[in-house]
């Protein structure tokens, strides 16, 4: 193999090698054409050279990055593809000109040439140029650089495939923006999900577009892209490399929440196989960084259950082997390991500062360390999240000292519509609507809110109420109105047995749209929290934004929450719709600026303008709309076996319960039951220890009937680590760790026991 491709394999670059034997004259060698990518150029290199260790390159060139958009590797494999054919197809010498300046080697036995060939585009004029470093001889140029396209369109041929499948990729990522560029870009919106009526009324599929969006090096010119009815359609801006790469979590927590986790730091204690699934689950999703502690070598047990070790590594030091292979899952993320002192020795000492991470994650450490490691946290006031797996079992335990869910992602959600007390904006666009002077069209077309709002009008005035409907009566009357309301005179006979969806659409939704709107217990609470009561210069942002909430709701909200500023999809037209979002919107906006502003004075009250935030008015965007579903979690701290009597009767307690007293075994042995065992008596002197501790130890709360089956089940583990539970036990408390990053969804409160044996998971407040 020559130099050259030797240079590649060190630099640990992406590069396709071809070999191809090339004569010219009485001369025969093998040519290696070679493409690779720079990543810190953010070049594409093509090259050609002849395959001998002395090798010199005798043909090189290199495509600037002009909209690395499709390919994760920084490369558009499209406008790369587009490039070589047009290349390709060019290569007769009127199509290109040479500028050429030679020099002779230093042995005089041949010239070196140096040759631009610039290729240019018969259509739009724009032009390439290519450098040859060669020593052949002048008349046979054409012969050599047909070679070297020929491996150019070998490297298309290569490349078709992907860019079909990244065709399919960008289509998939980009339907759910066609469809909101579709609703707002006007005409009227059908019953068919799918169809669209552009402006004379011709239905068109939104999906399907005449002509794909191209950019080219050769032509860099962007077609703007056609609808089916011939109509021009903005162009939707392509994902970015992580957009596609975090295609699926980016539609779970958004752009701010993939940003809260790449500026991420965990650390890990314990790099067996548990810990390694726990940081590969959050590696893979774009953790800014992880910090792994651990003392122990590479073991032949390791071998048998860590993915991420092999035979090979045995003596390594555990921390670097699995540090190294967890960082190439993803070049983002940052990884170091501290192999040396132990987790013992750097609690003892106190030299290690574990307040920069996010969250704190052990990984089967013995109890004696995890209480002192526990108490140190708590002071800290750092998130721990304590993982084990133990045969069968699994168990995750959380202790936070105060934690802030701003999204909370509630599974069903009321929409925030306020019928009972309409937006004024509401009230004036719903009264300007006249039932007797509709159109057939509008009255077709006419959302099920106004629908809703209307009927709601004449069913108060005629019973003389103010409130909703309540009892299953009034419900009943309301119904009887809306029908009424839904005959027009602009209707024929053919038109009278047909369902109207609008209608039928209005019906349905009595349930979520009829409610009353009132302030959330969960609000209450933390408005009377001592934390919101008693603020100071030290307080957390959250706390600030809560009392600015207080405000905005003790004066401008008249007791309730700013308005949330959605509106669910409805069957209307799009001008309908689009009405109703501006009402709810504006609104919106207007209830945070006034939180914002309260937000301001708070903050220059107790001096402290900025609080560490840099974009102060998006966070309170974020808080306004998830106004109803902020809350704050506090756990327990983690106790002693001593002072531990759980409330519950579940039956996986127990296997809990048993986990504490194979922890009092290891204090007692320094190693756990079953665990080394020599023979079968071994094992019956470990159940009967193992029993004598409970029976010492037991608490009246803890005595389940199962309890000795339980124990027994334990010993005949010997504290092995099952790769399957490890696995499974390391996605839930990477999870965990992730809302604890990101600051959305509800962290379990607190213990969480698996039963690998009947498949079954238990959450516990302990």
């Amino acid at each position: 193999m020559s130099a050259f491709v030797e240079l590649l394999r060190k630099s640990n670059l992406d590069y396709s090698v071809c070999r191809k034997p090339f004569k010219v004259g009485s001369r025969s060698d093998d040519i290696i054409f070679a493409s690779f990518i720079d990543i810190k150029t953010k070049k594409l290199q093509l090259i050609a050279c002849l395959d001998k260790p002395d090798s010199v390159t005798i043909w090189s060139t290199s495509l600037d990055e002009r909209a690395f958009q499709l390919n994760a590797r920084l490369l558009d494999i499209t406008e790369l593809g587009e490039t070589m054919t047009f290349l390709s197809e060019r290569i007769n010498e009127s199509d290109f000109t040479l500028a050429k300046s030679a020099s002779t080697n230093s042995d005089d036995q041949y010239e070196v040439s140096q040759v631009n060939v610039t290729f240019t585009h018969p259509k739009n004029k724009q032009s390439i140029t290519l450098q040859l470093y060669e020593h052949i001889d002048e008349n046979e140029k054409a012969l050599f650089l047909s070679k070297i396209l020929l491996h150019v369109c070998k490297r298309n041929e290569q490349l078709t495939s992907e860019v079909k499948t990244q065709q399919l990729r960008i289509k998939e990522l980009s339907t759910k923006t066609q469809r909101a560029q579709s609703r707002l870009s006007g005409g009227n919106r059908s019953f068919d999900g799918n169809k669209s009526l552009d402006s004379n009324g011709q239905k068109g599929n939104i999906n399907n577009v005449s002509e794909r969006t191209q950019m080219s090096l050769i032509n860099p010119t962007l077609k703007r892209r056609k609808a089916a009815s011939g109509s021009l359609m903005s162009i939707t801006s392509v994902p970015n490399t992580k957009q596609i790469q975090y295609d699926r979590q980016l539609r779970l927590w958004g752009d701010h929440g993939q940003k809260a986790l790449e500026s991420g730091r965990v650390c890990l204690i314990g790099a067996n196989a548990l810990g390694t699934e726990i940081l590969k689950a959050l590696v893979l999703p774009g953790l800014g960084s992880f910090t792994i502690i651990d003392h122990q070598l590479v073991t032949l047990a390791d071998c048998g259950s860590n993915f991420f070790v092999h035979p090979s590594m045995i003596d390594q030091p555990r921390a670097r082997v699995t540090c190294e292979l967890l960082s190439q899952l993803n070049p983002d993320v940052h990884g170091a390991y501290i192999d040396k002192p132990s987790i013992d020795d750097l609690l003892k000492q106190n030299t290690f500062d574990f307040s920069p991470f996010n969250v704190v994650i052990t990984a089967n450490l013995s109890f004696n360390t995890l209480s002192i490691l526990a108490s140190h946290l708590w002071t800290l006031k750092t998130p721990l999240l304590i993982a084990r797996s133990y045969g069968f079992i699994g168990m995750i335990r959380l202790q936070v000292y105060e934690h802030y869910v701003i999204e909370a992602h509630p599974d069903d959600t009321i929409p925030d519509l306020r019928l009972d007390r309409p937006l004024p904006e509401l009230i004036n666009h719903c009264n300007s609507i006249d039932f007797d002077l509709l159109t057939r069209e509008e009255h077709l077309h006419l959302p099920s809110l106004i629908i809703l709002y209307k009927t709601l009008q004449l069913w108060q005035k005629q019973y003389n109420r103010t409130d909703l409907p309540r009892t299953r009566a009034e419900k009943e009357e309301f119904k009887k109105i809306l029908e009424q309301l839904s005959h027009h005179s602009a209707y024929d006979t053919q038109d009278q047995n047909k369902s109207l969806e609008n209608f039928e659409e209005a019906k349905r939704t009595i349930p979520s749209r009829l409610v009353s709107t009132n302030l959330p217990l969960t609000m209450k609470n933390l408005f009377q929290d001592q934390s919101c009561l008693e603020l100071t210069d030290q307080s957390h942002i959250f706390w600030f934004i809560i009392h600015a909430l207080k405000q905005f709701i003790e004066n401008e909200g008249q007791g309730l929450l700013p308005v949330r500023g959605e509106v669910p999809d409805m069957i209307t037209n799009t001008n309908s719709y689009v009405k109703l979002v501006e009402i709810y919107q504006k609104q919106a906006k207007k209830d945070c600026e006034i939180v914002y502003n309260y937000l301001n004075d708070l903050l220059e009250k107790y001096r402290c303008p900025s609080n560490g935030c840099m974009n102060l008015h998006h966070l309170v965007q974020i808080y306004c709309k998830n106004a109803a579903f902020l809350q704050v979690l506090r756990t327990s701290a983690l106790k002693k076996q001593d002072d531990f009597k759980p409330e519950e009767t579940d039956s996986n307690l127990s296997w809990y319960i048993g986990l504490q007293f194979c922890d009092l075994f290891y204090e007692k042995y320094n190693r756990y039951p079953g665990e080394h065992l020599s023979d079968d008596e071994q094992f019956r002197t470990d159940f009967d220890d193992l029993k004598r501790i409970h029976k010492q130890r037991s608490i009246e709360t803890c005595t389940h009937e199962n309890i000795q089956s339980t124990l027994e089940e334990l010993c005949r583990y010997g504290a092995s680590e099952i790769h399957s539970i490890a696995a499974f036990i390391g996605g839930c408390c990477a999870q965990e760790a992730i809302k604890l990053i990101t600051h959305q969804y509800v962290p379990m409160n607190n213990t969480l026991i698996y039963n690998g044996i009947e498949q079954s998971i238990s959450v516990f407040k302990l």
